[in-house]
């Protein structure tokens, strides 16, 4: 017959036992949760930076003048280059994170703004170029160089401002609609 000694201790070995394997339990789920809650923090983080961006974007296109005048366009051109080149650089990061209708007025900018003739990487070669001219070294011996970086900028803004047409109609509605649906996303979990 079992004595109570022995039914003492088996008993508080099974309670130790069981207590053993639920902490171990307890354990893995907290560290599931705080690696799901660290995947969330970082996609929080993508997310909201990459529509802060559309919003920007968004807020500097309606700043524009439904039509822009001759003497701005070619300033504007290389402006809204630089724009589309930001807008096209967070598509991908608003394709994985916001919503679906973020996606498609996101879209609708960039070909709106193609369509207006706005070609992308222009702004930044005239950026670049000048940077050179700012950068060129003084002298009279250095003046073809600096004059050869003159007429790259000028070659750079003039195809900037070369297909432009200048019809900001559209752009601005496309990017009001991208507005309203960045600030939404950015509220509501991607669908």
């Amino acid at each position: 017959m079992v004595d109570i000694a022995t039914v003492s201790v088996i008993s508080s070995a099974a309670v130790a036992g069981i207590t053993v394997a639920s902490n171990l339990l307890a354990s893995e789920r907290q560290r599931s949760h705080e690696t799901r809650l660290d995947f969330e923090k970082r996609v929080w983080q993508l997310k909201s930076e990459t529509l802060f961006v559309a919003i920007k974007e968004s807020r500097s296109l309606l700043a524009y003048e439904d039509t822009v005048v001759a003497e701005e366009r070619a300033t504007s051109a290389v402006h809204l280059s630089e724009l589309l080149d930001r807008l096209t650089d967070v598509s991908p990061s608003i394709d994985a994170y916001a919503s679906s209708e973020s996606r498609e007025a996101l879209d609708r900018v960039i070909e709106a703004l193609q369509d207006a003739g706005i070609m992308e990487g222009i702004g930044q070669r005239v950026r670049h170029y000048s940077k050179l001219v700012r950068e060129a070294p003084s002298g009279i011996e250095n003046f073809p160089t600096l004059q050869r970086r003159i007429q790259w900028q000028e070659d750079a803004t003039n195809a900037a401002s070369e297909g432009f047409t200048g019809a900001m109609v559209t752009v601005k509605q496309y990017a009001d609609e991208l507005l309203a649906c960045a600030r939404r996303s950015i509220r509501e979990p991607r669908d």
